[in-house]
């Protein structure tokens, strides 16, 4: 009887740091975020219901319902003021939010301002310990680790001479999406 066996392996073999790949990839990447109304919402200085359903769904849609809980009026304070703070301050506002936590809040704030804010996400996670510079937190929080990641996102940034946060973001999206481990099934005969 043959029976199969996972076995893992990286998925594309990169001889370069994370860096290094960033200083390439990153400003070839566009620019701009990739929501048609980020203009919009900087000069507003808000979202709208529109806006924030879109956003929330494109990070996550598993918390819909609980997107739809906010009222017009709860979302549009709640990010006009959320707009105004700095970094953590932004993201525990915007988490008042239903269905909103540091992931999506993230999303949110890159949405409004690409140049200085990145996404966070579980993949961000994995990859920003490889990162030349990057502190990690003492504390395990996702609110830390944010704090953590846009700390290296801005220095590189700057660094590397690259135009925003977004762009640095992406482009380690893409070297974890890279080089991530990816299951291989190997047959083998038991015996």
């Amino acid at each position: 009887m043959v029976k199969m066996k996972l076995e893992f392996r990286k998925h594309t073999e990169i001889k370069m740091k994370p860096k290094e790949f960033v200083k390439i990839i990153a400003p070839r990447i566009g620019k701009e975020y990739p929501f048609e109304d980020v203009k919009k919402i900087r000069t507003q200085g808000y979202l709208n219901e529109e806006q924030f359903l879109i956003l929330g769904y494109n990070k996550t849609s598993r918390q819909w319902g609980n997107y739809r809980k906010n009222t017009p009026k709860n979302i549009e304070d709640i990010t006009r003021e959320a707009f105004k703070k700095n970094d953590l301050d932004s993201v525990k506002k915007l988490k008042e939010l239903e269905g909103v936590r540091v992931p999506v809040a993230s999303y949110i704030l890159t949405a409004w301002n690409p140049k200085d804010y990145g996404t966070y996400d579980s993949r961000m996670k994995k990859i920003l310990p490889e990162c030349e510079g990057f502190v990690e937190p003492k504390n395990k929080s996702n609110l830390d680790w944010y704090r953590a990641e846009l700390d290296l996102l801005r220095k590189w940034r700057d660094e590397l001479g690259i135009e925003t946060c977004r762009q640095v973001e992406l482009s380690l999206y893409r070297f974890q999406q890279m080089t991530a481990d990816k299951p291989i099934i190997k047959e083998y005969e038991k015996v």
